[in-house]
C-alpha cells in the first residue's frame, strides 16, 4: 500500500510481514527495503510511482534485522548504507558506513536500544522523523530489546531523543 506523505516523501507497506519503506522521490533514496517476502509487492508500489531499482541511488537502513534488510540486492546501482555497528554485527556486505553518506538534508540520529547500532533519520526541513524499530507509534509502542544484539539499557534514552522531536512538530514514520 501507498500512502503520500508529502511531494516527495511516500510510505510504502506490506499484505505480508516486513518493516515499512521511505521513498524520498525527487533524491531517490529509500529507507529500508523490507522482508524478502514483500519483494513483488515493493517493486508493483515502485512501478506505480514511476520508480524502477535502478533509479534508486542510496538505501539507508536503520539497523540489520532481516525484515529492514531482505530486497538490498534489487537495487544494484544503490549505495547501501548503515552504522558500522550493524554493518559489523549482521555482516552487511557491500555496505557503507553512515559516517561516509554526505546529505546535508538527513540527520543521523544513534539510537541505540533495539540493535547497537540502531539509527533513525531526520528532515530538520520538512520536519519528518523516521524511527526505524525505536519507537513504532505515537500510542507509545517501542522496538524489543530481548535481542542478543539488542542494548536495552540505552533504549530509554534513545526514546527520549525522538520523543523531543516529536514534540517540537515532527511527523513520525515509523519502522511498524
Amino acid at each position: 500500500m501507498i500512502k503520500k506523505i508529502t511531494e516527495n516523501i511516500y510510505k510504502l507497506s506490506f499484505s505480508s510481514f516486513g518493516s515499512n519503506i521511505y521513498l524520498l522521490k525527487k533524491e531517490k533514496i529509500l529507507i529500508d527495503t523490507s522482508s524478502k517476502e514483500n519483494r513483488a509487492e515493493l517493486l508493483d508500489d515502485l512501478g506505480k510511482l514511476d520508480v524502477k531499482p535502478d533509479d534508486i541511488k542510496k538505501v539507508l537502513l536503520t539497523h540489520g534485522h532481516w525484515d529492514h534488510i531482505g530486497n538490498v540486492e534489487i537495487f544494484p546501482k544503490a549505495k547501501i548504507y548503515a552504522s558500522t555497528q550493524e554493518i559489523k554485527h549482521f555482516g552487511l556486505k557491500k555496505t557503507l558506513p553512515l559516517s561516509s553518506l554526505k546529505i546535508k538534508a538527513i540527520e543521523i540520529i544513534e539510537t541505540p536500544g533495539h540493535t547497537r547500532g540502531s539509527v533513525a533519520y531526520y528532515l530538520p526541513n520538512e520536519k519528518i522523523l523516521f524511527s526505524g524499530d525505536t519507537i513504532f507509534d505515537t500510542q507509545g509502542m517501542i522496538g524489543r530489546t530481548d535481542f542478543p544484539e539488542s542494548a536495552p539499557e540505552k533504549m530509554n534514552a534513545s526514546v527520549k531523543k525522538l520523543v523531543d522531536i516529536v514534540k517540537k512538530g515532527a511527523l513520525l514514520c515509523p519502522g511498524h
